[in-house]
């Protein structure tokens, strides 16, 4: 093989068809001494975007190795066994464009330097190469790399690519480069906007032309692109040459880009800016994140953009000017002078390095010996639905895991490993979530489990069977419909053919259960062999739920359990939480077994050994946790959803985030609102939680307020700070909390108006200082509501009093404080015997 490659510098084989950057990026791959094959497109699947042009060019290759490549449909086939020997023998680099799957067919057969070129995406390429399996090949392999063309692409993506990424521009093609700021220039301006929708047989676009028919049906639109199929709609241009195109493009006065997908920008907006002409966007876009969060080319909606169309078909020179002006920024980007030599040095470097490079590996891996110098903390993570990965932030919907990820910063900040457990479906975003704000994220490795073996370890065998009768993911199933149709008498049985197709429907369903049993028991099993051998490795493992993790007892080592609180201690004879005597078993078990037990409050050190838990009191421990909110990213705006600033920008909203529970009495703060709106009738209600009680949305609803409601969950830490901002107030009505509560910590910090109901750790906690917080009886709406008014009338002196607790209280909830606390309960666990 080293003599076959010998004979010249780099071969490589450029998988990739696009009309652009067959004239861009792949004769420049040749220019810089490379011998670069590109495989012909054979498909019968038409695609716009695919060049025309293809020959086989100068190579050294042997005749029937080129015939073979020449030969296979690499675009819409895996690569075969005889392909990637091929591959593996002739080249030494592949290059990868665009799509995901063509990379994963790569990664199975090719061994050696793989680069994966990007141009923006539809979607997170990290999230569709953890889906397609390309993850798992990427993992620990050598000369692997990621080349997005923006920063904007990678800072989306998770952290384990970004890890791999660089960021490479590409440029327009001379053609158009050719025509640089020729629009001013046009002896004939069309009074008309020129639009983008090729292809409109394809199911994406005919959605886009349905929605440009909707909003910019009128003639003075026109819609370009490159058509399969004749197409007699007066708005369609239809398929024009090259040369016809930029012609009739330079003629128009000016361009409206309405695609807003957050990591893509197609290129018709950049070539009219190229020309020198004026072009409109939409919030979210790419090309939103380009220019930042405002410039005059932005338009707010449909409406704004028809009008804004029009001033420029008038001749609004003024804004006209301003608008160009805006985007030379842009414009340089795509110039050859600009990304050419930066592809070059790319390239070069990665290519021509001496000595290869390691993608590092988040997944434990069981059959490794050794991950890290010093025994790891296990921390048990995996609570289902709680993690996010959003416009390039990680955050959590629930608040254990935001605690457990200040504990894992801290212990990293003392270069102490970490594992970390998640669903294997959730593996790469847990890992980014716990890595986010860690300096070594090299220490922190991910313990993907099986959630159907995770479900039958928490359940006993016939609770198991009994939850799968009951539609663990099951009641949707045909055979199962048919079976519950026919025992309701829903469905009749009226033939020998219906007979026998319900006893088809009994025997595949049951055999459809009996398949899940097997496949979770065989996973249990795995989970607990894993558990078995990790046990002696580790330093100690955290549980941080008092029921959720019943497997952890499994382990050998010492525990340190996180309980918060145990909030129905204080709803006792109330019905408010459901009765559950396994749980409470579960929490008793914990506490017998667990070395320290980890609260975040004196006041929940005081209650909690009187509970149903049992804790003994000398295990308990209690310092206070940090303000949760991270540093990352918090002050970029295009991190948060456009569709929710314009729903509430320069609106008046009280404002309560936090999930369902019985104890954050919900329904009070929507009534104190009720109440409230009857005086202010444009205030709003914002919250946080994924699901709101029916009767609770009725009794808004008879108030005739449902439209001024507004729930946005799963929200990012750069949006939830911009709610506190922007709020008249923090709505907070919680009954009881075992903590001091995270959104009187984050209003205080993001200077928001708090209003609360007289909440016993709250007083607790901040004895005197409580009179400089407006408060009212505990249930009396009446109270709140009128406080919710004072806040918005006197926000500057409420917000002059929350300053004095403010200077007070910020230190007592620094990371620092929890930090210095974590490492010597780290080191007290980790010295004693076990």
């Amino acid at each position: 093989m080293s003599e076959i490659k010998a004979q010249y510098q780099k071969r490589i084989f450029w998988l990739g068809m696009h009309k652009v950057l067959v004239e861009t990026e792949f004769p420049m791959l040749k220019k810089m001494g490379y011998e670069v094959f590109r495989p012909p497109y054979l498909s019968n699947i038409q695609d716009q975007s695919v060049s025309d042009k293809w020959e086989v060019g100068e190579t050294t290759l042997p005749k029937e190795v080129l015939n073979k490549l020449c030969r296979y449909n690499f675009f819409y086939n895996s690569i075969s066994h005889e392909i990637g020997e091929i591959l593996n023998t002739y080249f030494d680099v592949v290059i990868v464009t665009i799509h995901p799957d063509w990379l994963l067919s790569v990664l199975k057969v090719f061994s050696g330097t793989v680069l994966y070129r990007c141009y923006g995406q539809i979607g997170i390429v990290s999230k569709n190469l953890y889906e397609n399996g390309a993850f798992d090949l990427i993992q620990g392999r050598e000369n692997f790399w990621f080349l997005p063309h923006a920063n904007e692409c990678l800072s989306d993506e998770q952290i384990w690519l970004q890890n791999v990424g660089h960021v490479v521009p590409y440029w327009l093609t001379d053609d158009v480069l050719d025509l640089k700021d020729t629009w001013a220039h046009a002896e004939i301006r069309r009074q008309t906007i020129a639009l983008t929708c090729p292809n409109i047989t394809n199911a994406y676009y005919q959605t886009h032309f349905r929605y440009l028919k909707e909003f910019f049906e009128q003639r003075k639109f026109r819609y370009y692109g490159v058509q399969l199929e004749p197409n007699a709609d007066p708005n369609v241009v239809g398929t024009l040459s090259r040369a016809a195109f930029l012609s009739e493009f330079s003629k128009e006065s000016g361009y409206i880009y309405t695609y807003r997908e957050r990591n893509v920008c197609y290129l018709p907006p950049i070539e009219m800016m190229m020309l020198g002409g004026p072009v409109l966007y939409f919030p979210n876009s790419l090309l939103h994140r380009y220019f930042g969060f405002d410039s005059p080319g932005l338009v707010k909606n449909e409406e704004d953009a028809l009008r804004v169309a029009q001033l420029i078909i008038n001749g609004d020179k003024a804004l006209i000017s301003e608008i160009i002006d805006s985007q030379e920024l842009i414009r340089q980007r795509y110039l050859k002078e600009y990304g050419q030599p930066i592809f070059e040095n790319t390239i070069k470097s990665l290519l021509e390095s001496s000595s290869s490079s390691v993608t590092p590996k988040i997944i434990y891996d069981l059959n490794q010996q050794e991950i890290f110098d010093y025994d790891p903390v296990l921390i048990f993570t995996h609570f289902k639905n709680s993690y996010v990965h959003c416009n390039g932030q990680y955050s959590s919907i629930d608040e254990i895991p935001r605690v457990m990820q200040q504990f894992v910063k801290a212990l990293n900040s003392k270069d102490i490993p970490v594992m970390v457990t998640a669903l294997e479906n959730e593996a790469a975003v847990v890992h980014g979530f716990y890595t986010a704000e860690c300096a070594r994220p090299d220490l922190v490795k991910v313990i993907p489990l099986s959630e159907p073996g995770i479900y039958y370890l928490e359940n006993a065998y016939s609770r198991f069977i009994k939850s799968l009768l009951n539609g663990y993911g099951y009641r949707s199933n045909e055979h199962f419909l048919r079976i519950f149709e026919t025992i309701k008498g829903k469905r009749k049985i009226c033939s020998i053919k219906s007979f026998f197709r319900l006893i088809k429907s009994i025997f595949a369903y049951f055999f459809i259960l009996f398949k899940n049993v097997i496949i979770a028991y065989i996973a249990s099993k795995k989970i607990n062999k894993l558990f078995s051998s990790i046990s002696s490795k580790l330093r100690y493992a955290v549980v941080p739920h008092y029921y959720n993790f019943p497997e952890a007892f499994s382990l050998n080592t010492p525990l340190l359990a996180y309980i918060p609180d145990y909030i129905p201690h204080f709803f006792t004879g109330r019905e408010c939480f459901p009765k559950s005597n396994k749980n409470v078993a579960i929490g008793v078990k914990l506490a017998k077994k667990a070395k320290k037990v980890l609260t975040g409050s004196a006041f929940s050190k005081e209650y909690l050994p009187n509970s149903a838990l049992k804790i003994p009191a000398d295990k308990i421990v209690s310092f206070l946790m940090p303000y949760l909110g991270t540093s990352n990213k918090q002050n970029d705006l295009m991190a948060i959803p456009v569709n929710l600033i314009q729903k509430l920008e320069g609106r008046k909203f009280v404002f309560y985030p936090t999930q369902y529970h019985p104890n954050k009495r919900l329904d009070l703060v929507a009534r104190s609102w009720c109440l409230a709106a009857k005086s202010l009738p444009e205030l709003c209600l914002v919250l946080t939680a994924s699901f709101i009680p029916e009767i609770l949305q009725d009794e808004i609803k008879s108030n005739g307020l449902l439209d001024r409601l507004f729930i946005f969950n799963k929200v990012n830490d750069t949006t939830l700070v911009w709610l506190y901002k922007n709020a008249s107030c923090l709505g907070y009505s919680s009954e009881m909390e075992g903590n001091f509560p995270t959104q009187i910590l984050e209003a205080l910090i993001n200077n928001c108006p708090i209003v609360c109901m007289d909440n016993p750790l709250i007083r607790f906690e901040l004895c005197g200082y409580m009179e400089l917080l407006l408060y009212a009886p505990f249930a009396d709406v009446g109270k709140f509501s009128e406080l919710i008014l004072h806040a918005i009338e006197y926000r500057n002196q409420v917000l002059d009093n929350q300053n004095l607790l403010k200077k007070e209280i910020i230190e007592h909830f620094s990371f620092q404080k929890f930090a210095e606390n974590v490492y010597a309960l780290d080191a007290e666990i980790a010295s004693d015997e076990f």
